[in-house]
């Protein structure tokens, strides 16, 4: 008798007229797909929304509830949460200390796979965060130089919302940075005490030759004052 697998296609001989697949191999392959299909869970179809950390957008997939694109959005979130305590904050930077290698080594990992979205996240970085790109600068710079004194993105932006966003020397506000009054180059600090605006012109100008400073003293007390309060309310 020759019959037609119920499961391949193929023809096969048999004298078993109740026999419907050419083997047992065929057999156990409809018997589970059979069992596969029975049992099959419903797909969740996933939900387009934007990552709470980068911003990106990404599918949820079958995790409704999910909130980050990818495990380091979550890791940096979580990093985020744990500083949220002093307890937890120490913990996290002990483990940080003991395993910084290794973070540097994925992170290296990540952006060399990458390369676009480190490059867009440097830059948002760098937009978000430019008193504290600046410090980061200043604090090299100082080093370099082997200048005492520490300033901080905090120190930086009380001494832009009291100086105000135009240039001391000349009153333009285009291009203005820091200026250290005293040069580091001639022996000076890294100190907020130390530390003024002037538009790029202005401080090319006065390069490392003099160290004329152009506060007045009520802004010299508002400076010293409000890093003062910052330091005990710390």
């Amino acid at each position: 008798m020759i019959r037609f697998c119920k499961h391949c296609g193929d023809e096969f001989h048999t004298a078993d007229h109740r026999k419907i697949y050419c083997g047992k191999r065929c057999k156990h392959r409809a018997v589970n797909a059979t069992y596969r299909e029975r049992n099959r869970k419903p797909r969740l179809v996933g939900i387009d929304r934007s990552c709470e950390k980068c911003g990106d957008r990404f599918n949820t997939g079958s995790r409704p509830k999910r909130k980050y694109c990818s495990i380091l959005c979550r890791g940096r979130a979580g990093d985020v949460r744990r500083n949220g305590t002093p307890k937890r904050k120490a913990n996290f930077q002990s483990w940080y200390r003991s395993n910084s290698h290794r973070v540097c080594a994925q992170a290296k990992a990540w952006r060399e796979d990458n390369p676009v979205r480190a490059e867009r996240n440097r830059i948002a970085w760098r937009s978000l965060n430019r008193d504290k790109l600046k410090a980061l600068k200043l604090r090299r710079r100082s080093r370099d130089l082997g200048a005492s004194g520490h300033c901080t993105a905090a120190d930086i932006g009380l001494i832009r919302a009291i100086l105000g966003d135009a240039c001391l020397c000349c009153q333009s506000g285009n291009r203005v940075g820091l200026d250290h009054v005293v040069p580091l180059a001639r022996g000076g600090s890294n100190y907020p005490s130390n530390i003024q605006l002037l538009c790029r012109f202005c401080n090319s100008r006065k390069g490392a030759r003099n160290s004329a400073d152009y506060r007045t003293e009520d802004q010299k007390l508002a400076i010293a004052n409000g890093i003062k309060q910052a330091n005990a309310a710390n």
